[in-house]
């Protein structure tokens, strides 16, 4: 569909590809055409005119348009430090890859107009900033079907899935139904609180970026008295409120001071500074955690360095630096520990403003940042969300299912394929049985796949203890095209992992048959984990697994009547269940 404006009650001629339409603009301009489908190419121009003006707009392709749609692992830009990401920028010379970012936006109403944004095509000075799984996925596609491909990137860090969620559409869940309504009734009230929470957050970020200590306070000066700050190691034991200043004392010999330093960290907080003998040398926006910051060789002396951080968490307003044992800086041969012995203090700055979190409440997305999408043509989605849901789990499975059935709705398109990635491991391995509301959000996820063309890439394998922005996203970005083939591609080939399909009771042990066995059940390592098993009173214990043909014998010398078993139950888990095929098995619960 082309939407365009013209003068009031215009007659509009569009032709492209050898397709002529023909329509009349409404009073205030506004006029649309439905183009007739045809296969993918290019390129091609588009020419509209009226009497009295005209437009030409040329290398336009036809192809596959995706949404990536969701909360931080799937806004996350390539250049934000991913697996590899510096090969895949230079590897992105793809013009027939479009990338769309819409920015981020909420209202209490719907809205149907996006601004400030445009196309870019794929390219080595463009794809740093594209979504790395949004880009790695529209890759994949492109190179196995060789069609032109669109990439619009809809995404908000933190967002919970009600905030995509329209508005009527929230009003059947008791759990939202009431502010839901409120939004509805009251818009202009919202909207304007909405502005005004917008003010305050822009004045936050001004904060969050203040050199004032530096330049006013002289907070990274080798001579500024701390004295009294704080005595302290790094990484804290216990996170500080507002802009955090650290600084420490070492020595360099002369042939150390004449090296460039690797500083390793680890976790940095999103806003953080670095700064050598006075100077700031490193800066970064994000949290980092692997690569090492470089501090050039002529900031270094012989003799007494000083090194100060600033450091900002902008998420929640309380910050850290460092993990354990990792802060070290590295010249030549030399390994010089920093954890300890830092001079630190958070008042030395004025606090950060925090306002709440308003992008967060129901609808609000859905209405600025994709009702504004719902005419342009879709293959299909691609989401990944959940982690802002965690602590809800028990409402995410209707509320889930509500959100892709609003969204086809919205489209005209009952089966609008839609591919979501589950949520991967996260925190310390358990290794016996617990309660998890990790484990609880995705056996909701996985209950969307009741609705028809849905595909979810299973990442219990994919993650990283210690962050919940695993760098790893061309797992995630393989294993959702691999779904997207299955769901909007045809593809008749094994595309996910093992399903639990039934339970059987055979004396003391439990039978489990699986679907989505390709060529069989395999382990990855010589012992299966990640089963429990429980009898009547419900307590769960480790289980020994194994694999008879193209099922999972599970046994407890423990249980001696078992009713029900679980899988991969927990933050993270040993499971390593698999298809040969390469895919993992889907975490479940059966028989309660």
């Amino acid at each position: 569909m082309i939407k365009g404006k013209a003068a009031s009650n215009a007659e509009v001629t569009l032709t492209i590809a050898g397709q002529r339409h023909n329509t009349i603009a409404d009073h205030n301009g506004q006029w649309q055409v439905t183009l007739t489908a045809r296969s993918a190419g290019g390129p091609f121009t588009l020419h509209a005119f009226e009497s009295s003006s005209s437009i030409k707009i040329s290398d336009i392709y036809y192809g596959d348009v995706w949404l990536a749609s969701g909360q931080s692992n799937m806004e996350w830009k390539l250049a934000w430090q991913v697996d590899n990401w510096q090969q895949e920028v230079q590897d992105s010379n793809f013009p027939l890859i479009r990338y769309f970012d819409v920015p981020n936006h909420y209202t209490a109403d719907e809205q149907n107009i996006i601004g400030h944004a445009k196309w870019q095509l794929a390219s080595p000075t463009t794809a740093g900033d594209f979504s790395a799984i949004a880009w790695l996925f529209a890759k994949q596609l492109h190179l196995e079907k060789g069609v032109p491909v669109a990439i619009i990137d809809s995404t908000w860090g933190g967002t919970p899935a009600e905030a995509w969620t329209p508005l009527p559409d929230l009003l059947k869940h008791n759990a939202y139904k009431s502010q839901a309504n409120d939004l509805i009734s009251k818009p202009n009230h919202w909207n304007q609180v909405f502005q005004q929470t917008r003010v305050d957050e822009f004045k936050k970020q001004q904060r969050l970026k203040s050199k004032d200590g530096h330049y006013i306070l002289g907070l990274s000066h080798p001579n500024l008295d701390d004295q009294h700050w704080v005595t302290t190691d790094l990484p804290l034991t216990k996170p500080l409120p507002n802009v955090l200043w650290t600084r420490k004392r070492f020595s360099l010999t002369q042939l150390q001071a004449h090296s460039n330093g690797a500083l390793f960290i680890g976790y940095t907080p999103s806003h953080f500074q670095v700064y050598l003998n006075g100077t700031q040398v490193q800066k970064s926006i994000g949290a980092q955690r692997d690569d090492p910051y470089i501090l050039p060789k002529e900031h270094f002396i012989a003799g007494q360095n000083l090194i100060a951080f600033r450091a900002v968490n902008s998420w929640d307003n309380h910050v850290n630096i460092a993990s354990k044992d990792a802060l070290t800086l590295h010249l030549d041969n030399t390994q010089i520990q920093l954890n300890s012995g830092w001079k630190i203090s958070n008042k030395m700055e004025e606090a950060v403003p925090m306002p709440p979190k308003l992008w967060q409440k129901p609808g609000v997305l859905y209405n600025a940042m994709i009702h504004p999408l719902i005419d342009f043509p879709l293959k299909g989605i691609i989401w990944y969300q959940g982690e802002s849901n965690v602590k809800q789990a028990t409402q995410y499975a209707s509320l889930f299912t509500s959100l892709i059935q609003s969204w086809r709705e919205r489209w005209g398109q009952a089966e609008l394929p839609f591919v979501y990635a589950q949520l991967a491991n996260i925190h310390a391995v358990k290794e016996t049985p617990s309660t998890s509301n990790w484990a609880l959000l995705r056996e909701a996820q996985t209950q969307a796949l009741v609705l028809p063309k849905t595909a979810m890439a299973v990442l219990i394998d994919a993650g990283d203890p210690w962050d919940i922005h695993p760098r790893n996203k061309q797992i995630v970005a393989q294993r959702l095209w691999q779904g997207a083939k299955k769901v909007a591609y045809n593809s008749k080939s094994v595309t996910s992992g093992p399903m639990v399909k039934e339970m059987q009771v055979e004396d003391t042990d439990l039978l489990l048959s699986f679907t989505d066995i390709g060529q069989g059940l395999r382990s990855k390592g010589r012992t299966l984990h990640g089963f429990e098993v429980a009898g009547k009173d419900g307590r769960y214990v480790n289980a020994q697994a194994t694999i008879e043909g193209d099922r999972v014998r599970l046994h407890s010398p423990t249980v001696s009547s078992p009713i029900s078993a679980r899988y991969a139950w927990a933050d993270n888990s040993l499971a390593n269940l698999y298809n040969i095929n390469g895919f993992p098995a889907v975490p479940f619960r059966i028989g309660e």
